[in-house]
């Protein structure tokens, strides 16, 4: 009885361990990317991508460098003031995904954006594999 009390307790310390480890490996993750993404550092969001993200990434920002400097100024300007929370981390659902909600706010939007993002486990880490 003992010794199955106590390989009960290892155990669900593990899983635990496991499931926290999963959330905060995904949470540093997603903020790391929405701060980039979201500040216009789009090189910098790329490394919190799928390599197939990646791509769809670099095809979505590639004439960004081309606006003109006031535009983009602009830009920079109005991500200063956005704000990103993320709202809940799924780590259960699926075994090598992890999906995070998130809302976006800022002074010049009305009302709050709820977005979410997928993560795919890669190597060991979770990268962004879509943003919905």
């Amino acid at each position: 009885m003992k010794k199955g009390l106590i390989y009960f307790i290892v155990l669900s310390a593990v899983i635990l361990t496991d499931c926290t480890s999963r959330e905060e490996s995904a949470r540093r993750t997603a903020e790391d990317f929405l701060t980039s993404y979201y500040g216009a550092d789009f090189s910098s969001a790329r490394d919190y991508c799928t390599a197939s993200f990646a791509a769809l990434l670099d095809t979505a920002v590639s004439g960004f460098n081309d606006l003109p400097e006031l535009i983009r100024a602009n830009m920079a300007a109005s991500a200063e003031k956005t704000e990103c929370r993320i709202t809940s981390i799924d780590a259960e659902s699926f075994e090598d995904r992890i999906i995070v909600e998130f809302e976006i706010s800022s002074e010049e939007l009305t009302g709050t954006l709820k977005k979410k993002l997928l993560l795919a486990e890669e190597d060991g880490s979770f990268l962004v594999d879509s943003i919905d």
